[in-house]
């Protein structure tokens, strides 16, 4: 998929194909960056390029070549984590991308390996040896260079961090070893590791185990199992001793790290009580990020979090109930922290168009028009939406939202990351909740409520009103018909309470209804052969292109988002567990959700409304 991908991207030309070994010993070479001391290899290819600068601007055309060749190799960045694809382009976008190792023809491969013994500099030497094994593995000798240089620059600046408290480039130096351990092992040598490189690594390790730098050292212990450096069960050994010297009130998070390296030693030592006495400290500290913040809601986080880590532990069970307790205490609290806030929106011209649209017109006519004031916002349409907001690059900085209930317990979690977009339909959800919420607001204020209002200073709405439309509907199913009338007249008279306890309820089984009536099931086989109706998550999910075909990808999307997604409204859950509150039913969603199965009702006989729903409400007026 990858390779598919970048087939039509090019590569920019960083040096003249013509570059010969002579260009490349037109420079000094043994002296090249003698006084460069940064191990960055951006700052490698910075210092190169004004060196090939320098050389173009005084004619040196030959010098030019070779610093570019060279400026182009540090370009590259290296990413010892990844050693399936080790070297990658320091910037590419749809149309470029900068070189990689693949990108440099055989020919330079050979001329750059003759060159690697006249290198001094080690992070250049290391750079170039490590950039020709890469590109053909019997370049062996290129390799060991390559170990060499990584393991001497290592060494050197550990002796020099040794009697100081100095731990900068502390990641960059790991970085460089662990590349080194990967060459040395891909070159056969696994298991034989020179003693230079070994004498490197032990000084590594025990710089980082005797300062107690936690995060370093629970990277160069998994590089200590890996390569069989260490057993187990000293790292194991190590990593508890390192905590237990270390400080309490150290970064609880960086502590964490040095716990799991221990629990993941002991598990691989069948050491099951070592390894929940790791999990229980690892939890601990978890625990000690509590004191680190001072909200409410992010302390709850935190002992949500370590009651999920003693959950995978197991037989905690009392330090969890505990726990458990504690998070009911600070998610309670964490209420007080909540706040609303307005924002100003003038609707007064939609609610003036709306009252005029309602006005001096028949009842007939008014349920027809309030049966079509809006529709279901199109796929497309959102998702441009969703791209517009997403311009302000705001998406990026908070990737994930989490949704609370109103006791505090967090109830949904949602990505906004757009690589997700073609994965599936979470995505979208995820992403139009905001949209579709400001919409179902607009709807509400300036087209439902106003046109209710108008009709009900003309009409005094009632439950006979609706009997015409219910009987006439292929949507509603039979023996129901009373309860669509009912709440449709709540739903005029302002009884929103009422409206959303009687008419919500009804959306499930007429879903189920409709999918009967076009000769498709909606029920499900459970144990034993009985046959079980789905429930509105069940339709959704397992019944979703049916329902698609009869109402449209777009209304089936507004049914998820209104009744049944748990980061949006999720009405049907609310009403079906008595959580919606008298509140809550006179709020845009509970008043929009209500209109809308009106509107579901309506389509069915929008066609025919003149001929055959208008002369039976004439008659009970």
């Amino acid at each position: 998929m990858a390779d598919s991908m970048n087939q039509g991207r090019k590569s920019k030309k960083p040096f003249d194909d013509n570059t010969t070994i002579d260009d490349l010993h037109s420079i000094p070479l043994a002296s090249l960056l003698d006084d460069y001391e940064e191990l960055c290899d951006l700052d490698m290819w910075l210092e190169l390029s004004k060196l090939a600068s320098t050389a173009l601007n005084r004619g040196d055309n030959s010098a030019h070549r070779a610093y570019k060749l060279l400026a182009t190799l540090c370009s590259m960045r290296m990413s010892s984590d990844d050693p399936a694809d080790t070297w990658h382009p320091r910037w590419q976008d749809a149309e470029n991308k900068m070189f990689t190792p693949q990108n440099i023809k055989n020919d330079y491969n050979s001329l750059l390996s003759d060159i690697v013994n006249v290198i001094n500099n080690l992070a250049l030497k290391g750079r170039i040896a490590d950039i020709v094994w890469s590109n053909d593995r019997k370049e062996y000798k290129c390799g060991i260079e390559a170990v060499k240089a990584y393991s001497s620059i290592v060494l050197e600046n550990i002796s020099k961090k040794c009697d100081t408290d100095n731990f900068t480039r502390l990641f960059e130096l790991i970085n460089l070893l662990q590349r080194a351990l990967y060459i040395n092992g891909m070159m056969g040598k696994r298991d034989r590791i020179p003693s230079y490189l070994a004498e490197t690594f032990e000084k590594f390790y025990n710089f980082t185990y005797e300062k107690c730098i936690y995060v370093a050292f629970s990277r160069i212990g998994e590089l200590a199992i890996g390569y069989k450096i260490r057993t187990w069960q000293e790292v194991a050994d190590d990593s508890e001793n390192l905590v237990n010297r270390g400080s309490k009130n150290d970064y609880p998070e960086a502590r964490k790290k040095v716990w799991a390296l221990a629990a993941q030693c002991h598990l691989k030592n069948k050491n099951t009580e070592g390894r929940r006495r790791c999990l229980e400290e690892y939890s601990n500290e978890t625990l000690g990020m509590c004191e680190q913040v001072s909200s409410y809601a992010a302390k709850a986080s935190w002992v949500r979090q370590a009651i999920t880590e003693l959950q995978i532990a197991g037989g905690f069970q009392d330090k969890i109930d505990i726990l458990r307790v504690k998070l009911r205490d600070l998610q309670l609290a964490s209420l007080s922290e909540m706040f609303s806030y307005d924002m100003p929106c003038d609707l007064s011209e939609e609610c003036n168009e709306t009252i005029n649209q309602f006005t001096n017109i028949g009842l007939p006519e008014i349920l027809y028009c309030f049966a079509i004031l809006s529709k279901s916002p199109s796929i497309e349409s959102i998702k441009e939406q969703i791209s517009n907001n997403n311009s302000s690059g705001l998406s990026v900085l908070f990737p994930t939202s989490i949704y609370i209930d109103q006791e505090g317990k967090p109830i949904a979690k949602t990505s906004n990351d757009s690589s997700e977009q073609e994965l599936n339909n979470e995505w979208l959800k995820s992403n139009s909740i905001i949209y579709m919420s400001n919409l179902r607001f607009f709807i509400a204020e300036s087209r439902i409520k106003p046109a209710r209002h108008a009709t009900m200073l003309q009409y005094a709405v009632e439950l006979r009103h609706f009997d015409s439309i219910v009987s006439l509907s292929s949507f509603v199913p039979f023996g129901h018909e009373h309860l669509f009338s009912l709440g449709f007249a709540r739903l005029w008279q302002g009884d929103f309470a009422s409206a959303a306890y009687i008419l919500i309820p009804q959306l499930e089984n007429t879903l189920r209804h409709v999918l009967f009536c076009s000769g498709r099931d909606s029920f499900k086989f459970s144990e034993g052969g009985l046959q079980e109706d789905r429930s509105l998550s069940g339709l959704l999910e397992n019944k979703r292109s049916d329902l698609v075909e009869i109402f449209g990808e777009d209304m089936v999307h507004e049914i998820d988002m209104l009744f049944h997604y748990k980061a949006g409204p999720s009405l049907r859950h609310k009403v079906a567990h008595g959580k919606l509150s008298a509140g809550d039913c006179y709020q845009p969603d509970s008043i929009y959700a209500c209109w809308f199965i009106y509107r579901l009702i309506c389509l069915p006989i929008l066609h025919c409304w003149k001929d055959q729903v208008i002369p039976q409400i004439e008659m009970t007026l």
